[in-house]
């Protein structure tokens, strides 16, 4: 078994959902529209999600943590978009499971995200 499933713990504790690919390498959280938490920007209502037979109500992007090898990890909270690029709120790659674990928190419950980054500055407009 991945070291990935060591991290859904964490995400439950917080009030997230989580479903894994099957694959053990990757997992996707949601954060439910009755955990409150921080205001993403693009997201004005909450929206219905569905991965494998579950749907769920989020009111954030979905985040992917992805076990690329035993010492690398990568969060990424972002919508595919076509044409593309989409709005990229976060991307980075960790050493340790649990730095990534805490990233994925950190986004959704603290201000971690730069709202004005490039990707989102192109995909939603200029914020002055």
């Amino acid at each position: 078994m991945s070291k990935l499933f060591d991290a859904i713990y964490y995400f439950a504790e917080a009030g997230l959902v989580v479903w894994d690919d099957y694959n053990n390498s990757k997992l996707s959280i949601g954060r439910p529209s009755s955990v409150e938490g921080t205001k993403f920007r693009g997201m004005v209502d909450d929206i219905v999600t569905g991965i494998s037979d579950f749907t769920v109500m989020i009111n954030a992007p979905l985040a992917t943590l992805t076990q690329k090898s035993n010492n690398s990890w990568v969060v990424d909270i972002s919508l595919d978009s076509a044409p593309g690029p989409g709005p990229v709120w976060f991307h980075e790659d960790f050493e340790t499971l649990k730095e990534a674990v805490q990233a994925v928190l950190d986004c959704y419950f603290s201000n971690r995200i730069n709202f004005q980054n490039e990707s989102l500055e192109a995909y939603y407009g200029s914020r002055e």
